[in-house]
């Protein structure tokens, strides 16, 4: 309850929800007065990968929900701007230009990107609408086009595109490899976990050029210079090897091909993967005896190791190394790929990509353009219509420039966002779209864990979509 010039009034209803901010995907309570949320709090369930812990993004970021810039209803592009329009008008129009497209050009004119802080049933139907309804396989959204090479060595060398433990497993872990990564920063409960466990007898290795929070705190900080990973990488797996740190009954039962590897590593020597890396040749001898020899260890890789040209071949370093110290389907080991965006695991298990169907499962004949091409097939004007749901490309793709040039030169775009974006703008239809705590609904978070949205249905009738 809470009292106003002490008078004690009732206690503010309380929904339960979960935080957008990040992919952590906290369980959280908001505390609301039927008009906006007043305060947020951790639900403090045991089933949950925060608990009673919320970092302050979590607790305080939440004011865009009733910000006044929030777009309430359609808008149809005129000669001088927008103009506002009822559902119905919009819809029909969507459905005449995206149908007419089809009709004049085929399926392949057509292209649907989703936003990776769609729920799981959003990112579903977003992927049914562009394959069953409209034909195309033209779709993709932004976190799997950033991770696209990374994810597809995952999916070949362990079976599956996510993250093999949980945050419980990386506080408990004998030693823990943080590459390209910040989660203090971009996953701020993760990190919690990944320095309490440090407190708490974690040995943290961390590869990074820049002294990060957990570098200033990591047991050995592994100054790599920028673009220097694959000899790290590299030079860690060869160390591993030449010292007979492996475990060798893991890659004897559970793998395949080990001897061809090591075969194709035979021309490395540490000395010039550590001098290419510009780490001394002994930090990573000592890296790899820690990783080899302090119990199960834990990988945690973001998008500083996987924007980098090459991302395929460093994921499959990445792999092998964890593979080679056997730490895969044990308890307190495995990795984590550490997406930014609250809804981008749930996206790409349900199908929301050029190449995989719901569940991971590979298309069947030729796979449909990705992000990056289908901008490319916007400029050379192949490409005559998009759905955009929830991203803003203009904004979070490299080159703003050619991004917006690519999508202005659209005959056809919708948009459905929060708010008008950089990409909004350019649209012919824009639609306004409900926000996390103004909807039902499922997110898959870091750990592959499922949480359940629950709408704040007194905050979604106040402030309604009209």
């Amino acid at each position: 309850s809470y009292s106003v010039t002490g008078v004690q009034t009732c206690a503010l209803p309380i929904s339960p929800s979960v935080c957008s901010y990040c992919a952590c995907g906290c369980a959280i309570e908001l505390e609301h007065d039927h008009v906006q949320v007043r305060s947020v709090s951790p639900a403090g369930k045991v089933c949950s990968g925060n608990g009673v812990t919320l970092c302050v993004k979590g607790h305080f970021g939440h004011d865009y929900l009733v910000s006044p810039e929030r777009l309430r209803t359609p808008l149809i592009r005129t000669g001088n701007g927008f103009r506002t329009a009822g559902w119905d008008e919009a819809m029909d129009f969507m459905a005449e230009r995206l149908g007419g497209i089809l009709s004049d050009h085929g399926p392949e004119a057509l292209g649907f990107w989703g936003g990776g802080r769609a729920l799981v049933e959003e990112a579903y139907l977003f992927q049914r609408l562009a394959r069953d309804v409209f034909g195309t396989g033209n779709i993709d959204h932004g976190a799997r086009a950033l991770w696209g090479p990374a994810l597809k060595v995952m999916l070949e060398t362990s079976g599956f595109a996510a993250g093999s433990g949980s945050f419980k497993d990386v506080e408990r872990s004998g030693a823990v490899l943080l590459i390209g990564a910040d989660p203090t920063r971009t996953a701020p409960v993760l990190g919690y976990h990944l320095l309490r466990g440090r407190r708490n007898g974690t040995r943290l290795i961390v590869a990074d050029p820049v002294r990060t929070k957990p570098a200033a705190r990591a047991d050995l900080w592994l100054r790599v210079r920028p673009g220097g990973d694959f000899h790290l990488l590299s030079g860690l797996i060869k160390a591993i090897l030449e010292e007979n740190l492996a475990d060798m009954q893991f890659i004897a039962g559970k793998t395949s091909n080990f001897e061809a590897w090591q075969a194709a590593l035979a021309g490395m020597s540490i000395a010039a993967c550590s001098r290419e890396a510009g780490v001394e040749e002994g930090l990573v001898r000592e890296a790899a005896r820690v990783l080899s020899r302090s119990g199960p260890a834990f990988v945690i890789f973001g998008e500083g190791l996987i924007s980098q040209a090459g991302a395929a071949d460093l994921t499959r370093l990445l792999m092998g190394l964890t593979l080679l110290t056997g730490s895969l389907g044990k308890d307190r080991s495995g990795f984590i790929p550490l997406f930014k965006e609250a809804g981008a695991q749930g996206a790409l298990d349900m199908g929301l990509a050029p190449d995989l169907l719901p569940g991971l499962r590979p298309v069947s004949g030729t796979p449909g353009l990705d992000a990056w091409n289908m901008l490319v097939a916007a400029r050379e004007g192949r490409l005559k219509g998009m759905f955009v749901l929830g991203e803003d490309p203009v904004s979070v793709f490299p080159g703003a420039r050619e991004t917006e040039a690519a999508l202005s030169s659209l005959p056809f775009l919708a948009v459905q966002d929060l708010f008008l974006t950089q990409t909004a703008r350019l649209a012919d239809v824009v639609l306004p779209a409900a926000a996390w705590a103004e909807k039902d609904g499922t997110a898959v978070n870091l750990e592959r864990r499922v949480r359940s949205e629950e709408h704040t249905s007194e905050l979604q009738s106040t402030n309604t979509i009209s």
